[in-house]
């Protein structure tokens, strides 16, 4: 597989950033804002899942909010996407809050 621009092979305990885009809004609710050709805005919503790593201090180190960084082991899969999924019913809705400690606990099981 070939290396992605970090030197690393992608898939392969790389860092993961998913970005959503909602237009037309035009207030700071926590993401990042850019113009959009016709003078609105867009409210970019970031989630960072970081495999076997601490994913909130990756995040941190390119200015994503904590809440939005997800840590999760490679063997929990299916319960790290399940995290990410419920957090973008959330945002769909309305609700800007991030990954829950439940979330989080289910996506990396045996760290604190």
């Amino acid at each position: 597989m070939p290396p992605c621009r970090s030197g690393r092979a992608r898939g392969v305990g790389g860092p993961l950033a998913v970005a959503a885009r909602a237009s037309g809004t035009a207030r700071h609710q926590g993401g990042r804002h850019d113009e959009d050709p016709d003078g609105g805005y867009y409210d970019w919503d970031v989630s960072f899942l970081g495999a076997n790593q601490d994913a909130v201090l990756a995040a941190a180190d390119i200015g994503i909010d904590a809440k939005d960084a997800l840590t999760f082991d490679i063997g929990a899969i299916a319960p790290s996407m399940a995290a990410h999924a419920a957090k973008q019913a959330r945002r769909r809705v309305g609700d800007r809050t991030g990954y829950t400690q439940a979330e989080r606990a289910a996506a990396a099981p045996g760290r604190s």
